[in-house]
């Protein structure tokens, strides 16, 4: 796994929001709670703020549009945004505009950390996201 962070002058990691980006199984919920134990701070998978419409669709295997994720994105926002404290957020985030909108309420106290993973270990966990996806639209 390599790491890349963006916003880098916000570095020093005095930041109130913390978003750990990347490809679906690449291991943001496990680095994104190390980073929380390490800084201490609240930790936070965007994957749990996804409406149960959304949580069905995916897992008929059916990609999220843009129009699917404005919402979700605006709430998982909020959760930095109204954060008392410092805060982890796992979140895809692989759009800029994206970012811009997660981004956007936090006064560019933010770093994005982008988690970049080797092609085979993405489709290996591919599966894993999805089953995980049916556990929760059950």
């Amino acid at each position: 796994i390599s790491c890349l962070c963006f916003n880098f002058a916000a570095a020093e990691m005095t930041v109130k929001c913390i978003f750990v980006m990347g490809v679906s199984g690449c291991g943001k919920t496990t680095i994104g709670k190390c980073l929380a134990d390490k800084f201490v701070a609240h930790f936070e998978d965007a994957d749990d703020y996804h409406s149960e419409a959304n949580r069905a669709k995916m897992s008929r295997g059916i990609a999220l549009n843009d129009e699917d994720r404005y919402p979700w994105l605006q709430e998982v926002a909020n959760l930095g945004k109204y954060s008392i404290g410092r805060i982890v957020i796992a979140c895809s985030a692989l759009k800029k505009n994206y970012r811009q909108i997660l981004s956007a309420p936090l006064d560019g106290n933010y770093i994005f950390v982008y988690l970049n993973v080797g092609r085979t270990r993405q489709v290996m966990n591919n599966s894993e996201f999805m089953s995980r996806i049916k556990r929760k639209a059950s």
